[in-house]
């Protein structure tokens, strides 16, 4: 499980500059809607996907 969660933060941050870089150039079209849509759609799916490992396994 450590070596998991150290490759997923190594990617992570070997990342973040690309988004910080995208997060400046493409500023105009962020908004707080953008946001609260990108979380509904992760909560829903992190949701769904939680109910199916339930019921697969």
């Amino acid at each position: 499980m450590g070596r998991v969660m150290s490759t997923i933060f190594t990617i992570a941050i070997m990342f973040m500059p690309i988004g910080t870089l995208f997060m400046t150039i493409f500023s105009f079209a962020l908004s707080n809607v953008s946001f609260i849509v990108i979380g509904c759609a992760i909560a829903i799916l992190g949701g769904l996907g939680f109910s199916y490992s339930k019921k697969q396994f």
